[in-house]
C-alpha cells in the first residue's frame, strides 16, 4: 500500500475516533454534570428532612419546658427555679415580687426593665405581645387543607422531594403541624396550683414566651385580677442549649437567634421564640463513575484498539502480499525468461548440437525451481484455507534422507554447495513425507540462498532422538542469523533483506507443517560468520498423527 494511502487511511481513522472519543467525553461530562445535581438535589432534600425532624426534636424539648412552668406551683414558697428557669415572679398591684426567695435575681430583673413606665404597663403590653405572637402562628387544619389541595393538583407535575417549592411547601405544613401538637397540649388549660392561696378557681391562662429587655420571659395575665401576671425568667444560653442537644446528630452546626417579631419562616420553632440557623451544610458526596460509564469507555477505547490493530495488521498484510507478488512475479520471471530465451535458441538451431545438452540442463533446473515455488504457494494456500489433507506413516529417517540426496544435490551444485548427509540407523520418524519433503526442501533452499560466499561451503543434515522427540537439523557454514531476526524469519513473506531472491514464504511454510504435526521449528546462530542451524523436533509415537488429523496437513 502506497504511503499516501496509508496516512490517509491512518487519518480517516484518527478523526473517527477523536469524534467517537468526544462524543463519549461530552456524554460523560452531561452524565457526571446530572449525577452532581442529583446529588446536589438530594443533600439539599435531605437538609430539609432533617431541619423538619430537628424542629419537631426542638418543639417538643421546648412544649416540655412550658408545660413544667405552666404547672410551677407559684403560691409556694422557697422552692427554687428548675434549669433554664432563673426566677419566677408575680405582678399585683403594681408590686414585682417572687415566691422563689432569690432578691438578687429579682433586682436583677428590676434593672432590666424599661425605666419610662410602670411595672403594669411593661407587663401588660408584653403580655399582649407574647399572645398575639402565639395566635399569628397558623394552626388551622383550613391552612393543611388548603395545601394538600394544591399538593394534589400538582402532584402529577414535577413536584418531588428534590424540588425546592415541594420543601417549601412541606416545611410550611410541618410548621402548621407542630402548632396544633403544642397547642393541643395546652388547650383548656387549667392550673389551680399556680394561683395564689385563696384566689377563686378559675381557668388561668397559658404562659406565653415573649423578649422582654434583650431576656426570654414566659408571662401570663391573672384572672380576676387588675393588672396581674405571673411569670418565670429563662436563662437563654442554657434554653437555646437545652434545645440544641437534642439535634446534634441531624444539624451539629445549628445556631438558635432570637426571633423578637412574628415571622412566618418555617424555620422558626412554635414554642419558644427562636429561629433555627442550620450553619454550614454537609457539602454533598462527589458520586462514583456509573458502571454504564466504565463499561462504555472500556468499550470505545477497546473498539479504537481493535480497529487501529485490524488497520495496521491489514496494512502490514499489503505490504507484504505486494512484496510477495514483486518477489513471486520476479522468481517468476527469471524461469520464464529463460525458458523463452533457451526455447528460441534450441528452436532456430542457433546452440550447437555439443551445447544442447547443458541448455536442456539449465531448462530442467528452472522448470524445477519454478515447480518448488508453486508448489510452496499452493501448499500454503491450501494450509490457509483449512484444505489439506495428512498421510501420516512411519519411515526410516536415513532411507528417506537418501531418498531425496539427488534431488538436494542438484538444487545445491546450482548455488556451489556441498551436501553432507550424516547416518541416521535404525531411527525412524512417523510424518507426512511429502510434508516432511517441503520442510526440508524449503531449509536446504532457505540455506543455498543466504549462504554467501564462504570457503568450502557446504549443508549437513543429520538426525537423532531422546525417546519423546526426534529432533532434524540443517546447518550451514554460511553468514549466520544475528538473534534478533531468529523469529522474525518465520513471518509471512519476511525476509531478512526486501531485496534479496525468494518470496518469503518457505520458512513460513516450514513453521505452519512443523506445528500442525505437533512439532517446532526454531533457529540457532552465534552471529555473523558463525553459520546457522535449523532445528525441528517432531513428538515421538501416534501424536503426530493426531495433531495433524487435526489440523488438516498439506499433502502432495
Amino acid at each position: 500500500m502506497r504511503a499516501p494511502r496509508i496516512f490517509c487511511v491512518w487519518t480517516a481513522l484518527s478523526v473517527c475516533a477523536a469524534v467517537v472519543v468526544g462524543a463519549m467525553a461530552e456524554l460523560t461530562r452531561n452524565v457526571r454534570a446530572s449525577q452532581r445535581e442529583l446529588a446536589a438535589a438530594d443533600a439539599r432534600a435531605t437538609l430539609e428532612e432533617q431541619t423538619r425532624l430537628a424542629l419537631w426534636r426542638m418543639d417538643a424539648a421546648g412544649s416540655a419546658i412550658l408545660l413544667r412552668e405552666n404547672q410551677w406551683p407559684f403560691s409556694v414558697k422557697g422552692i427554687p427555679p428548675q434549669p433554664p428557669a432563673k426566677l419566677h415572679f408575680e405582678v399585683r398591684l403594681g408590686k414585682l415580687t417572687t415566691t422563689d426567695g432569690d432578691v438578687a435575681q429579682l433586682e436583677e430583673l428590676k434593672s432590666l426593665l424599661p425605666k419610662d413606665g410602670g411595672v403594669e404597663s411593661v407587663f401588660c403590653n408584653a403580655a399582649r405581645s407574647g399572645e398575639s405572637a402565639w395566635q399569628a402562628i397558623a394552626k388551622d387544619n383550613e391552612v393543611l387543607k388548603s395545601m394538600a389541595q394544591v399538593r394534589n393538583q400538582t402532584a402529577n407535575q414535577s413536584l418531588n422531594r428534590y424540588d425546592p417549592g415541594y420543601q417549601v411547601e412541606s416545611n410550611t405544613i410541618e410548621q402548621v403541624q407542630r402548632a396544633k401538637v403544642v397547642e393541643s397540649q395546652f388547650s383548656n388549660f387549667n392550673n389551680p396550683t399556680a394561683m395564689p392561696i385563696g384566689s377563686p378557681a378559675a381557668p388561668v391562662a397559658n404562659l406565653r414566651p415573649v423578649w422582654l429587655g434583650g431576656e426570654l420571659v414566659l408571662l401570663r395575665s391573672l384572672p380576676g385580677e387588675t393588672q396581674g401576671f405571673q411569670g418565670a425568667w429563662l436563662d437563654v444560653g442554657q434554653a437555646s442549649k437545652l434545645l440544641l442537644d437534642e439535634i446534634p446528630d441531624l444539624l451539629p452546626a445549628a445556631a438558635l437567634k432570637p426571633l423578637t417579631a412574628p415571622a412566618n419562616d418555617p424555620l422558626a420553632l412554635v414554642s419558644l421564640p427562636f429561629l433555627l440557623k442550620r450553619g454550614a451544610s454537609v457539602p454533598p458526596s462527589v458520586p462514583a463513575w456509573n458502571g454504564v460509564l466504565i463499561a462504555g469507555w472500556a468499550a470505545v477505547v477497546c473498539a479504537i484498539a481493535a480497529v487501529a490493530i485490524l488497520v495496521r495488521g491489514v496494512i502490514r498484510l499489503s505490504e507484504r502480499r505486494a512484496s510477495f507478488v514483486s518477489a513471486v512475479t520476479h522468481e517468476l520471471r527469471t524461469p520464464l525468461t529463460t525458458f523463452r530465451l533457451y526455447s528460441d535458441m534450441l528452436e532456430t538451431g542457433a546452440v550447437k548440437p555439443e551445447k544442447r545438452g547443458d541448455y536442456l540442463r539449465v531448462l530442467s533446473r528452472e522448470a524445477d525451481r519454478l515447480s518448488h515455488l508453486v508448489e510452496n504457494v499452493l501448499a500454503f494456500s491450501r494450509i490457509e484455507r483449512g484444505s489439506a489433507r495428512s498421510h501420516v506413516s512411519e519411515t526410516a529417517i536415513e532411507a528417506f534422507l537418501t531418498s531425496q540426496h539427488e534431488r538436494w544435490s542438484a538444487r545445491l551444485a546450482t548455488a556451489g554447495l556441498q551436501l553432507v548427509i550424516h547416518p541416521a540407523p535404525d531411527l525412524k520418524l512417523r510424518a507426512d513425507l511429502t510434508a516432511l519433503e517441503h520442510i526440508l526442501f524449503n531449509l536446504i533452499d532457505n540455506a543455498a540462498k543466504y549462504l554467501g560466499n564462504q570457503p568450502a561451503p557446504r549443508i549437513e543434515i543429520g538426525a537423532s532422538t531422546d525417546g519423546q522427540e526426534t529432533l532434524c537439523y540443517v546447518r550451514d557454514n554460511g553468514l549466520g542469523i544475528e538473534a534478533c531476526y531468529h523469529e522474525k524469519i518465520f513471518g509471512l513473506f519476511d525476509k531478512l533483506d526486501q531485496q534479496s531472491e525468494g518470496s518469503g514464504i518457505g520458512l513460513a511454510l516450514a513453521k505452519r507443517i512443523i506445528t500442525i504435526h505437533g512439532g517446532r521449528l526454531w533457529v540457532e546462530s552465534d552471529g555473523p560468520g558463525s553459520g546457522s542451524t535449523f532445528f525441528f523436533a517432531l513428538p515421538v509415537g501416534p501424536l503426530q498423527q493426531a495433531a495433524a488429523d487435526k489440523a488438516g496437513l498439506v499433502s502432495g
